[in-house]
């Protein structure tokens, strides 16, 4: 049997734990944030515990444990962390912002799977039958130019559905925030926001938090001169370096 299709947490914290203390603690920050009961909150470090938890962790776990599994080989451009550091925190941002909308967590986990891993949209059908769709709402055809994939990423945001709408936005602001942080080439990271905004303003109205956090973000790494004229100019310089 796989190792997702085994029956949740137990089995998550035992993968974690294989893969080494350092990449289990970086699970626990959202774990400690979404669960519901917890005999003792310490629920990675032994095996011992007895552990109770409710039914949107249990879910969610079991999107967590197949994403982990599909990723495992991946590590993050820039920081060098496990990929799946980075569908966590996409996870983390929607929760933070609409803990209600589980689907939309869910496709968080899940959402570069099928783009980014060996993973097939049927695979993704037949465990997750409820985020499958809205998954492919999120994933870029990649038998098509790369330049028309980030076009079209533009041209369908108005009409994704709002779960994948506010995976894409928080996926976007996950993504900028690296690029802040570690991209040295100031031109670059315009062309990169300005690429953003365009996606994002397809999708205003979906999340006036999220839309926040990325408008902060824009604006305190953009020159004002910059922001206010040349987004369109600058994003163009993004694609045409695909």
């Amino acid at each position: 049997m796989e190792l997702w299709a085994f029956n949740k947490l137990p089995y998550l914290k035992l993968w974690l734990e294989t893969e080494g203390f350092e990449n289990s603690m970086v699970y626990k920050p959202l774990f400690d944030k979404m669960k519901p009961q917890v005999v003792d909150s310490d629920i990675f470090e032994s095996q011992s515990q007895i552990i109770t938890f409710g039914p949107l962790l249990d879910d969610l776990a079991d999107c967590l444990l197949f994403a982990s599994y599909h990723h495992r080989h991946q590590k993050r451009k820039f920081s060098g962390l496990p990929y799946i550091t980075h569908c966590i925190g996409v996870a983390k941002m929607i929760y933070d912002c609409h803990p209600t909308e589980v689907l939309a967590i869910k496709g968080a986990f899940l959402h570069d799977a099928i783009e980014d891993t060996e993973c097939t949209s049927d695979e993704l059908e037949l465990h997750f039958p409820d985020v499958a769709k809205i998954v492919m709402e999120v994933t870029d055809d990649n038998s098509i130019p790369k330049v028309e994939r980030k076009r079209h990423q533009i041209t369908s945001g108005p009409h994704k559905s709002r779960e994948a709408k506010l995976i894409k936005i928080a996926d976007k602001i996950y993504n900028c925030k690296a690029f802040c942080d570690e991209l040295e080439d100031k031109e670059q990271l315009y062309a990169i926001l300005a690429f953003s905004k365009l996606v994002i303003d397809g999708m205003r109205g979906t999340s006036e938090s999220l839309e926040a956090m990325f408008d902060e973000l824009f604006f305190e790494h953009m020159p004002a001169m910059l922001a206010d004229c040349d987004v369109e100019a600058y994003a163009e310089k993004y694609l045409a370096s695909k």
